[in-house]
């Protein structure tokens, strides 16, 4: 279901894209921003050791992601240069692949993984094509990524990154629109453990493959 949402909204922004652009002439300036999508495919990647009475061993596997949610407002600086810089908030959140959390625990089990970071981004207005601006970028930041099943939740504050490619048209001088992918790496969560004879440590990295679309008001 969200993917055909998404994919609506895509043909939508093409075939409205000649009369969105029209060879605006925009301007540099300040600019707000709020961008929605889907965290459409992702992984954590999971490695694990344990040492105990039985022996020691260590491994890792991925774990995929259902399409989830990916949401943002942004604060930034459009320059006559081309590049705007922004201070973006960021939420997402996804739901662990059934299918592989059952073969991991060799029984049904639910897991989602969320993100929350603030994001210092560079994006950079490449060149036009057809009707729309070519732009890439990226942004490194500080965030939370909590792991959560079945009412327990481990949480890890670090640093995040993301790259960001897309494209941009624009309705008007001081309104635009933007069709983007972007990869957003988290926080990695770290667990240690000393039980019952045993004793280990689990890391965990999670990626998110997201298509948003946002809406810029400059002022």
């Amino acid at each position: 279901m969200k993917v055909a949402i998404v994919t609506g909204i895509v043909a939508g922004l093409f075939f409205a894209a000649p009369t969105l652009a029209q060879q605006v002439q925009t301007k540099p300036g300040y600019y707000v921003q709020l961008t929605g999508g889907s965290g459409l495919v992702g992984q954590s990647k999971v490695d694990a050791s344990v040492s105990g009475p039985g022996g020691s061993g260590s491994g890792s596997i991925d774990v995929g992601m259902e399409p989830g949610i990916f949401a943002s407002a942004s604060f930034g600086n459009s320059m006559p240069s081309g590049w705007a810089i922004e201070v973006e908030g960021l939420y997402v959140k996804n739901d662990y692949d059934d299918g592989d959390l059952e073969d991991l625990f060799g029984g049904p089990v639910k897991a989602d993984v969320e993100g929350k970071a603030v994001m210092l981004n560079a994006i950079y207005a490449i060149a036009p094509i057809g009707p729309a601006v070519l732009h890439a970028g990226g942004g490194v930041g500080y965030g939370r990524t909590t792991i959560s099943s079945e009412g327990a939740s481990v949480e890890s504050d670090g640093m995040m990154w993301q790259a960001m490619a897309g494209f941009t048209f624009h309705a008007s001088p001081t309104l635009s629109y933007d069709l983007t992918y972007r990869y957003l790496q988290l926080s990695q969560d770290d667990l240690s453990f000393d039980a019952f004879g045993y004793s280990g440590n689990v890391s965990s990295g999670t990626a998110v493959n997201a298509v948003t679309l946002g809406a810029r008001l400059k002022f």
